[in-house]
């Protein structure tokens, strides 16, 4: 019988102090506001072409495209930054390609102005948010793909680029044509 009552008691002072220790942790809780979370995201972006040193760099997401080509040790002697909007924001997964001047002489550039267009500022198209002209922009996309996307997500968001591949008539081979000119 003693023996029952020691168990109880252990248990019952075990039960205390587990509810103190909880108790005390509550009132030390760290509140993060939403925007601080913002704030420092590390994003990923690759760049390639005429920098000193291409390559994937982690970058604030607050960091523009002047300052990715800053990272990758400035532009090369023969960079050509003319069409490319060194002021525009990055964005995780981007990919920005600084041009010569001899392959910015001999590049053909889209005219339309809309955002979600491929252009020469090494804009890319958001597959979530996209018109049916801009997707049809994309290597193998044409008229009916461009529907089949807006209706894929219009019932499930695009979460990563991959995600693109759950649409019918996109397979492996056409994701690796139209992944380095896509975004979520």
């Amino acid at each position: 019988m003693k023996k029952k009552y020691k168990i109880f008691f252990i248990s019952l002072v075990l039960i205390v102090f587990v509810l103190a220790v909880l108790t005390s942790r509550k009132g030390k809780i760290e509140v993060v506001e939403a925007s601080d979370i913002q704030e420092n995201l590390i994003y990923k972006v690759d760049i390639k072409g005429e920098v000193s040193n291409p390559g994937v760099y982690e970058v604030n997401n607050s960091d523009r495209i002047i300052d990715v080509i800053n990272k990758a040790g400035g532009l090369c002697e023969n960079a050509d930054t003319s069409k490319t909007n060194l002021s525009k924001r990055i964005k995780d997964e981007m990919v920005i390609i600084i041009y010569s001047n001899e392959e910015e002489k001999n590049a053909k550039y889209e005219t339309q102005l809309s955002s979600d267009i491929v252009t020469n500022d090494n804009s890319l198209i958001s597959i979530n948010d996209a018109s049916i002209d801009a997707l049809k922009t994309l290597p193998g996309i044409g008229e009916s793909k461009a529907r089949s996307i807006i209706e894929y997500r219009e019932q499930n968001r695009f979460e990563v680029k991959e995600d693109i591949k759950n649409v019918t008539g996109i397979g492996e081979s056409l994701f690796e044509k139209i992944k380095d000119y896509i975004t979520v």
